[in-house]
């Protein structure tokens, strides 16, 4: 099985041959050099290989500087070659009025020189929205089946590993704590990394504060051992929800398998047993890591793994591949879809055009057409 690292570093150094055909051909310099800056552009694409765990060892304590490093020059030649694509696109568009045509060295050289400050400036935005505090996004929905308004606060892939820093977990608690919530819900991808490496990062969690903590996994709690994972999280108090639900009075909150490793688990996804108990006038929340489409009627559907592109041009890849990124889906049967960004991030910690975030839900009743009348 091919590794992702192995394609991402194909894609990259395929990326990187476009900056190399315009940003060192057009320079007035020996051809060898030239071959040294290709060699240099095609080595930057190859980074994502020499960023996993196993390199840990040779670089102990500042492992994490060293892994940081390497993605964000990487990251700096995604974003470089994203905003030259876009300078291109309008330069050509522009020959049909009258522009220079590309080829014009001394203009290419000049906007090329732009376009390097830009995307360094865009790359250091990117590093400080990975590794600061999500923002919080407040959405309000209303339903008749809603007697009491309620709060929830949803958390999608922190990915916990041993990259991540402490204080940005820290944080992410103290922050959802302030919000005061009534129930804290976890949407997967919450542990990323071999538990015995991450213990007392995973131990920070148990400070959350709500009447009730529920979570269900996502595919990276499968990929790094999924009883493991969960064990971890139900030591902390909180309440695994797989194929089966819990009732809030007027809330019933289900989980699932993650969907994306359905065919891998033991469990298959089943949600008439995951709503078996909940009653026709109670609010149905289902937490789906991946994005679902149920066939029956839920009527708010948590999802996360998105991470609504993470680094943009991802973005578009998502919309084509997973069909969703982030925000509200209408569901075909009734009901909606939320996709969170999520509150961290996989691989580098870094974000492009695609902020964290931490989902502060508030759920308020609605009355209804005859009431409103009267």
């Amino acid at each position: 099985m091919i590794s992702c690292a192995v394609i991402v570093s194909f894609l990259g150094c395929i990326a990187t041959s476009y900056l190399f055909v315009r940003f060192a051909l057009p320079l007035e310099i020996p051809f060898v050099r030239k071959l040294w800056f290709c060699a240099a552009f095609l080595s930057i694409g190859c980074l994502p290989l020499f960023s996993g765990y196993k390199f840990e060892p040779l670089f102990k304590s500042f492992y994490p500087f060293y892994r940081h490093a390497l993605y964000f020059i990487f990251i700096w030649a995604v974003v470089l070659l994203t905003i030259s694509i876009l300078r291109d696109v309008i330069w050509g568009g522009a020959l049909m009025f009258g522009a220079p045509k590309m080829t014009n060295q001394p203009l290419l050289i000049k906007t090329n020189k732009i376009v390097f400050v830009v995307s360094f400036l865009a790359t250091i935005s990117s590093l400080l929205s990975g590794i600061l505090v999500p923002r919080v996004k407040t959405i309000v929905l209303e339903s008749e089946k809603i007697k009491t308004e309620q709060k929830i606060v949803f958390l999608s892939d922190i990915h916990i590993h041993r990259v991540i820093s402490s204080n940005k977990i820290k944080g992410i608690v103290q922050k959802t704590n302030e919000l005061n919530p009534d129930y804290i819900l976890l949407g997967g991808d919450i542990v990323d990394d071999q538990v015995s490496k991450i213990q007392d990062d995973i131990n920070l969690l148990k400070d959350f504060k709500a009447k009730g903590i529920y979570y269900a996994p996502g595919n990276h709690e499968f990929y790094i051992g999924l009883t493991a994972a969960n064990n971890s999280l139900d030591n902390l108090g909180m309440k695994r929800v797989m194929n089966d639900g819990v009732s809030l009075g007027d809330l019933f909150v289900g989980g699932i398998p993650d969907y994306s490793v359905k065919g891998k688990v033991k469990d298959a996804i089943d949600l008439d047993k995951t709503f078996a108990e909940a009653t026709e006038d109670q609010y149905k929340i289902l937490i789906s890591h991946t994005p679902f489409i149920p066939e029956q009627k839920i009527d708010l559907v948590l999802s996360g793994h998105t991470h609504g592109g993470q680094i943009f041009p991802f973005h578009i890849l998502e919309r084509i591949v997973i069909k969703f990124v982030a925000g509200f889906y209408d569901l075909p049967a009734g009901g909606k879809l939320y996709i969170s960004r999520g509150a961290g991030q996989w691989g580098p910690q870094m974000r492009f055009l695609a902020p964290a975030e931490i989902t502060e839900i508030l759920l308020k009743p609605k009355k209804s057409e005859e009431n409103s009348k009267k």
